[in-house]
């Protein structure tokens, strides 16, 4: 038994490691799970290609036959990534891998991961702690990710709501919900002080249905924040898309749409941009959405303003209540790793960089598509800006990998004419989606009861009155 220690300066460092012996097959530390399967949901395992890694602490017991093996470490934001060989000779007892300091998260941003399934209170902060995240959203959740599974009834009992259920040195974990109809659509409802019921509906015939403008309409009440999650792209969720349209909703999150092609993950995108030529300025956010050993929390993340801002580390203990009315707001840039903000100032609009680690590009975008690139080298800190009177409904920018994967998005600053130019082939989107949802309420609707019908037909159809007009 060997007892194997990351640190940077002599103290430990939470981090994610890998270890293979001579012929690559996985050295797994004492209390995980040994023998993983690829969608396993032992917490704090992360299975990439025949690599498993363990989020721990910084330090743990491994059994381990003498001879050269293979490390990798993924240190947390403030250190570097760390690979290379060990040699464990008959007898050691102890072994130790120093790691150098690294770029960390930029003054005054923290990272928050806002969706992730499955993991208890404890797990997620060892797992968060190792991502450098700094806000952890559990969120119980009902038929997911198998629709055909039991409603998880013991992550809703470890709900926290607007309270931390857990905090560490530098994160903070809370367990809310995510309610689910599996026609009408789901919600993330964050930081409400008390769970919003009932927490599912619309699987039981015999149970009398209820839709998504309630759960978000009761979350608002009780102060809380609402986000779309992007679970599945087969879901239809009608009923999502018009509770966006009458503001029900306060951000559509990214999660599938990050790290993918233009050709396969930009459907959210376009439905995010037709809501802003429509004068809809829904927030983003990014989340890992992971719900087994095939995700790492913190994959995919949003950063997230912090006040104040004169600190290089976070505030301790996080100003939980300020950072998620800033979600809220839609203030916060759904990413991948880089940070990209905008900001506007006289005459031009600003997007600052930091953490770019491959070369990318920086697009520009506008109710009518893409309005200018610039090239960004990896490793490049800095600015790029464009003029402001570029700008009439809205401006955006994403920075693109070399894949033309989407790597982080800023949320949209708002022109003079915000609303007032809405493309139409962009808008028509919208008008399918609550077409498609009122065709869906008439003839298939009959489980609703009539009570909730007439009330999505209204709802649904002064969603579509809005779009109509607003693009006349």
């Amino acid at each position: 038994m060997v007892h194997l220690r990351v640190h940077l300066e002599g103290k430990p460092v939470p981090c994610w490691i890998s270890i293979q012996d001579s012929l690559g097959s996985p050295v797994i530390p004492m209390g995980w799970d040994p023998k993983p399967v690829v969608g396993g949901r032992a917490p704090s395992q992360w299975i990439k290609g025949k690599e498993v890694y363990c989020a721990c602490n910084g330090g743990f017991e491994v059994r381990i036959h003498p001879g050269i093996h293979s490390v990798k470490v993924l240190g947390r934001l403030g250190t570097l990534h760390w690979s290379g060989q060990i040699e464990i000779i008959k007898g050691q007892l102890a072994v130790r891998i120093p790691l150098s300091a690294g770029s960390g998260a930029p003054k005054g941003w923290l990272s928050a991961d806002l969706r992730a399934h499955g993991l208890s209170p404890n797990a997620a902060l060892i797992e968060a702690e190792a991502s450098g995240v700094g806000i952890a959203e559990v969120l119980a959740a009902s038929h997911w990710p198998n629709p055909e599974s039991q409603p998880d009834y013991a992550q809703l009992l470890e709900f926290s709501g607007s309270k931390p259920a857990k905090e560490g040195s530098r994160s903070l974990i809370a367990v809310n919900t995510l309610n689910r109809h599996p026609v009408l659509g789901s919600v993330s409802l964050l930081h409400s002080h008390r769970p919003v019921y009932p927490w599912y509906s619309g699987w039981n015939s015999e149970e009398k249905s209820w839709s998504v403008h309630d759960w978000s309409r009761q979350c608002h009440r009780i102060k809380g924040v609402v986000i779309w999650p992007e679970l599945a792209p087969e879901l239809t969720e009608y009923e999502a898309v018009a509770a966006l349209i009458h503001g029900d909703i306060d951000c559509v999150e990214l999660c599938q749409t990050l790290g993918s092609r233009k050709e396969n993950g930009e459907n959210r995108l376009e439905l995010v941009y037709a809501l802003w030529s429509l004068g809809i300025a829904c927030g983003i956010v990014g989340s890992s959405g992971k719900s087994d050993n095939r995700t790492r929390m913190g994959e995919k993340f949003t950063w997230v303003p912090q006040k104040p801002i004169s600190t290089e580390a976070p505030t301790i203990p996080l100003p939980f209540d300020e950072i998620m009315t800033s979600i809220r707001r839609g203030e916060g840039c759904p990413s991948t790793g880089p940070f990209l903000v905008l900001s506007e100032g006289p005459g031009i609009a600003t997007a600052t960089l930091d953490l770019v680690h491959e070369n990318a590009n920086l697009e520009w975008v506008t109710e009518n598509g893409i309005v200018e690139i610039a090239k960004v080298e990896s490793g490049f800190v800095g600015t790029k800006t464009i003029a402001s009177d570029r700008i009439r409904n809205w401006l955006s920018c994403r920075l693109m990998g070399s894949q033309g994967e989407l790597l982080a998005h800023t949320p949209t600053i708002k022109g003079p004419e915000f609303g007032k130019t809405p493309t139409i082939w962009k808008t028509q989107l919208l008008v399918d989606r609550l077409q498609s949802g009122l065709n869906w309420i008439e003839k298939e609707g009959a489980n609703l009861g009539e009570s909730l019908k007439s009330q999505l037909k209204e709802y649904f159809q002064s969603g579509l009155a809005l779009v109509q007009s607003q693009r006349a």
